[in-house]
């Protein structure tokens, strides 16, 4: 029994010395901020916005993937 709580402390110190991070903490690769501040744009210049919640066009009706509500 002693072993497994030394294991865990041991577990503990390691986790905590890495920062308590699990494994999907951050990103791979850092953020692009020109890259976000065009996609912005391009989105502020759309000429026909529409929100999720509008819906879709009868020949997009079928276009969908993960994450999305059916």
């Amino acid at each position: 029994m002693s072993v497994l709580v030394v294991l865990a402390l041991v577990a503990l110190v390691v986790w905590l010395v890495r920062g308590g991070q699990g494994s999907g903490g951050r990103s791979p690769e850092p953020i692009d901020h020109d890259e976000l501040r065009r996609a912005e744009a391009e989105l502020a210049d759309d000429p026909r916005p529409r929100s999720l919640g509008a819906g879709a066009d009868e020949e997009e009706e079928d276009d969908w993937g993960p994450g999305t509500g059916r």
